[in-house]
Parts: structure tokens; C-alpha cells; sequence
């Protein structure tokens, strides 16, 4: 199930005991028999409000109990229609955006550097009392030339990062209704149990309610270079690390490939590169041929 709280606040908000946004339920997703696909697990989400489960630690919890807490069927996820009051009363799954600055005052901030007050002050020193009206103008006309150069490129900037921001749409496979849907991870709600494989990007903080041979690479997180092997396990004791929480997932945090379980009748193998298809085979020694020469 899914947890709460936004990536930036991870550590913030549990300090203060307030849980704020959404954290997403994972659910593993289940392939053709009753075992669960490898590399997968389940997460909770909690409520905004501060409410007893708002307040919980939920890496103490077990799964049935979170699931409790936040009044959600695991099996078969939120409704469309519960999800959507939930969207309208939490907001989106999101990082808060700032307010747009204002053109006249990012023309005014070009000022702030020491090289535009050097020529402001040449300008209107040449102008008054020197009278040297011509050199005054350029000087000044100078500095106009600066800071719209400036604001043009910062603009540029600013519109770059947003195609990019366009462009890395997270998507994440949520059960609503008892169907596996495929919705932008800004469309997570509180409660909702969402699947995760091998490759895939942790759309939102969350408790674990079914994981299989599931690692996740946290090293934006905690540092860690290795990823780190999840389970559904609750966690005794007080203040936990959030390094130490294997039953919880964060978000924008990597699920790789896990090791092979101990049930798998075949060995697993990994791609020699990222671009590659073609997985690791046992090299097999051929005879070497003797070199002998002929004696008469």
C-alpha cells in the first residue's frame, strides 16, 4: 500500500510525525499461476488528514494492518470513483511548484550583478556632472543590452527544463476496480495499490504488501552504492533510518532485478551491457589442439 509524503519531504516530515501527500501501495503483480513475478511488491498510501493512521509508523505495521488503515481492498484496490475524491481532497502525487517570477522582476535581477552597477554608475556619473551626455547613453544602453541578453537566456533555460520535465512522464500500474490500470504516477491517490517490476521507477513512498526476490537502488536516498533487497517483514524498534526500512519503497527510486529465487529451476542471467538482449551462457572449453612433431 502506499505511504505518505512527497520524495523532497522524505525524512522532514517523519521527524515532525506528519505524513503529508501521497505514498503509493504496491501490489505484486501475479502472472498465470498463484506465485508472484519476480522483482515486485505492494505499498499504502496514507491521508493528509491527522488522523491515528496519518500518524502511524508504517514500517511497524504488517500489510493486512495498513491495508486496514487505509481503507482499502488489496486485492482488488480503490474504486474509480474513491480514488477521484481522493485526488480532489489530497491533491496530485507531486513536488510543490513554485510561483513564476514576475518579468519585470527578473529584468530588475539582471542588476544585481557587480559588472551591471559598475557600468550604471559609469553612466550616470558620465552623464552627471561630468556632461558627457554620448558616453553616459552607451554606457547605459549597455546595461539594457546586458540584462535582456540575460533574461533571453534564462528564458531558454526555463523552457528546456520544461520539455524535459514533459518528457520523463512517470507512468505507474495501479488496481482499481480489480483491473490493473496504467495512469501518470501525479494521478496516485492515498490507498492505492500499485505494481512495480524490474526497471521500473517508484512513483510514490510505500509499505510493502507482497514482494518477490525485489531490490531496489536507493542511492539517491541513503548513498548506498548496492541495491538493497525488500520484503514485506515489519520492522521492530523506534526512529528506524529510512536506509533501514526494507519494507517500505520511495519515490524516484530504481526496482532492479533481484537474485534468483531458490524455487527457480533455471539460472538467472543478466544482459552484458543495457543495450544488449543477449544474457550470460556457460562457457564451454573446447580441446585445445596439441601441437606434436613427427620424429623419423
Amino acid at each position: 500500500m502506499v505511504l505518505p509524503g512527497r520524495a523532497a519531504q522524505w525524512q522532514a516530515e517523519y521527524e515532525g510525525g506528519s505524513w503529508r501527500r501521497h505514498a503509493t501501495a504496491l501490489s505484486g503483480r501475479r502472472g498465470n499461476g498463484d506465485d508472484v513475478a519476480a522483482a515486485m511488491a505492494n505499498v499504502t498510501i496514507a491521508p493528509e488528514a491527522p488522523t491515528a493512521a496519518a500518524q502511524a509508523e508504517w514500517y511497524r505495521l504488517p500489510p493486512d494492518e495498513v491495508a486496514r488503515a487505509m481503507d482499502v481492498d488489496a486485492a482488488r484496490g480503490l474504486t474509480a470513483a474513491e480514488a477521484a475524491a481522493r485526488l480532489e481532497r489530497h491533491g496530485p502525487n507531486k513536488f510543490a511548484e513554485a510561483k513564476s517570477e514576475p518579468r519585470w522582476h527578473a529584468f530588475v535581477r539582471q542588476y544585481y550583478d557587480a559588472m551591471q552597477v559598475v557600468l550604471l554608475v559609469a553612466g550616470v556619473g558620465s552623464i552627471w556632472p561630468l556632461h558627457q551626455y554620448g558616453t553616459g547613453i552607451v554606457l547605459l544602453l549597455l546595461t539594457v543590452f546586458n540584462a535582456m541578453l540575460g533574461l533571453q537566456q534564462e528564458g531558454k533555460a526555463a523552457a528546456a527544463v520544461a520539455a524535459l520535465q514533459k518528457m520523463m512522464i512517470i507512468k505507474a500500474k495501479v488496481r482499481r476496480d480489480g483491473e490493473l490500470l496504467e495512469v501518470p504516477a501525479e494521478q496516485l491517490v492515498p490507498g492505492d495499490i500499485v505494481s512495480i517490476e524490474a526497471g521500473d521507477i517508484v512513483p510514490a513512498d510505500g509499505r510493502l504488501l507482497q514482494a518477490a526476490t525485489l531490490e531496489i537502488a536507493e542511492a539517491a536516498l541513503t548513498g548506498e552504492s548496492l541495491p538493497v533487497a525488500k520484503g514485506v517483514e515489519r520492522l521492530d524498534g523506534d526512529s528506524v533510518p529510512l536506509g533501514d526500512r526494507t519494507d517500505m519503497v520511495f519515490m524516484n527510486t530504481n526496482a532492479t532485478p533481484g537474485p534468483p529465487s531458490s524455487s527457480s529451476r533455471r539460472p538467472a542471467c543478466r544482459p552484458r551491457s543495457a543495450t544488449s538482449r543477449t544474457c550470460c551462457k556457460p562457457r564451454t572449453r573446447r580441446p585445445r589442439r596439441s601441437r606434436g612433431s613427427s620424429r623419423s
